[in-house]
């Protein structure tokens, strides 16, 4: 649904949930979200007005969608309005200014979510004595939603390099699965990567040809995850020391909010992060050489975005089981995965033939001297410590051609 003056868009994931948008206007948009295990609640994005005048007309139609409103209900968004004197920091003003917005709150019987992060959402990025701060944005939520959703919070986070928090609304965290080793390709660029691959496969293993290369392969896989955590060379390094000198600013100021020193500091450090920042949108620019890299304000996040929508599409949420059962939990998802495998690949099948060993002597078999060659194949290999791997496969080709020939 679009309204000719809506300033929000709201996008969801059509594999989890079905969405049914009531209704819109300039200021808000109201829709209903109904989960794929059948949980219904009903959401509206708030973009207010920045004048007084033009936020009552939010404030009615919030009253009004509050008496239809009988499922878990929660309002969320810029309101462009405090609630109380200690939402805005330093307050000018009689404290009449906020009793439209607290009025529209008792009457609708809204209330604030649990919250946790910073206090303040907004500030001017004025310096001096002209920084303002205020906690514009919030999350309101009904009785229903409160009872349904118990261990629900929103998270704000520092607003780095734009003026308003950005917030998240956590309903609690899944069991965590242990993430696939995945190589990636820059850090073979990164300093020391040679000298880690060269000192960690030269460590010695004792056991089978076939063992000792699993186990160093294990033993490398670790070492590779340690030069990853210690930096990604020196245009990632700087991209995150410098924002982490930033949100540490800005995480003072929510506590000292009138200290001078602070916001000038804070200022300083936003622009180191910005100039680190755009120099790693460069390096990935060079390094990934995609068009669609070029598109949005943003390519990090259009690049961690597509990447983040394709393990989605991957994903999956809610499965049937072999006896037709509907399972949309974690748990209940890995245990169907299991039941199945289990049932596919369980080795202890009574109609199960038995292996004629005569029949398989009777056909072609490796000699002895092929047997030994292919469990020696790394002794062979350590042998010849001066050449290469593309001359490995040529070394073995030779041997082969040889019994062949027998």
């Amino acid at each position: 649904m679009q309204h000719p003056n809506g300033r929000i868009v709201v996008a969801w994931n059509p594999l989890s949930f079905d969405v049914d948008i009531r209704g819109s206007s300039s200021q808000w948009m109201h829709f209903a979200v109904t989960a794929k295990n059948g949980i219904q609640v009903v959401i509206t994005v708030v973009y207010a007005f920045n004048d007084k005048v033009g936020r009552e007309r939010l404030w009615e139609d919030l009253e009004s969608m509050a008496n239809s409103v009988s499922y878990p209900w929660i309002v969320m968004g810029d309101f462009n309005a405090v609630l109380s004197l200690e939402d805005r920091f330093p307050y000018h003003g009689n404290g009449s200014d906020f009793l439209p917005f607290q009025h529209c709150v008792e009457h609708c019987k809204l209330s604030d979510m649990k919250f946790s992060g910073t206090f303040f959402t907004w500030n001017n990025k004025q310096g001096g004595k002209d920084r303002v701060y205020a906690k514009l944005d919030r999350v309101l939520a009904n009785e229903s939603w409160i009872g349904k959703f118990q261990n629900a919070e929103v998270i704000f986070f520092p607003e780095c390099t734009m003026d308003h928090s950005p917030f998240m609304v956590n309903f609690g965290s899944l069991p965590e699965n242990k993430k696939p080793f995945r190589y990636f390709n820059f850090w073979s660029n990164l300093e020391g990567f040679h000298r880690t691959v060269a000192e960690s496969w030269r460590k010695d293993v004792q056991g089978t040809p076939m063992y000792s290369l699993i186990t160093k392969l294990k033993r490398l896989r670790f070492d590779l995850k340690k030069l990853n955590r210690e930096g990604k060379g020196d245009v990632f390094m700087q991209d995150t020391m410098t924002h982490k000198l930033m949100i540490d600013v800005q995480d003072k100021l929510q506590c000292d909010p009138g200290n001078i020193q602070l916001i000038d500091e804070e200022i300083a450090r936003r622009k180191e992060y910005q100039w680190a920042h755009k120099n790693l949108v460069q390096f990935l620019k060079q390094k990934v050489k995609e068009d669609w890299l070029k598109l949005g304000d943003e390519n990090t996040k259009v690049f961690h975005n597509s990447i983040r929508n394709m393990h989605m599409q991957n994903a999956i949420f809610s499965i049937w089981d072999m006896k037709g059962l509907w399972h949309d939990s974690h748990e209940e998802v890995h245990n169907a995965f299991y039941a199945y495998y289990e049932d596919l690949l369980d080795t202890a099948m009574r109609n199960r033939r038995r292996v004629l060993v005569s029949i398989v002597q009777s056909g072609p078999m490796i000699s002895d001297q092929q047997a030994v060659f292919l469990r020696c194949r790394q002794i062979i290999i350590q042998w010849l410590p001066e050449t290469k791997i593309t001359n490995d496969g040529e070394i073995l080709q030779q041997k082969s051609r040889k019994w062949s020939e027998r």
